[in-house]
């Protein structure tokens, strides 16, 4: 109940000031620092023109452009699978490396410290 007949009087408030405020600008071109330089654009939006595009036909596209997006898809592929192939032979050279790495330390275990 108390909070909101504080939430009231903010508002009554903030009203009173919005009233005075605009009484003496009232004229002046002078804006609020809060208030947007585009509000215009935003109410006006009932006056849009609706923009009509047209899809470009198959024909439009020369066959040569599509021949060199087509090598560059190939190309793109080709160094996909090349970088999978890379990447298995590395991880089986981490995992013998790992395995080095634990047979070492295992031997270092058993015989201690040289």
């Amino acid at each position: 109940m108390l909070k909101e007949q504080v939430e009231e009087n903010e508002i009554a408030f903030f009203s009173e000031d919005n009233k005075e405020y605009n009484s003496e600008n009232e004229g002046n071109d002078v804006k609020d620092d809060n208030e947007d330089d585009n509000d215009d654009d935003y109410y006006d939006c009932g006056d849009l023109i609706p923009i009509a595009t047209k899809t470009p036909s198959l024909g439009y596209v020369s066959i040569r452009i599509f021949h060199e997006v087509l090598a560059l898809l190939d190309q793109e592929c080709q160094a996909c699978i090349a970088a999978e192939n890379t990447k298995s032979k590395l991880q089986v050279s981490f995992n013998r490396l790992k395995t080095l790495a634990n047979e070492a330390i295992k031997k270092h275990d058993e015989f201690g410290c040289l």
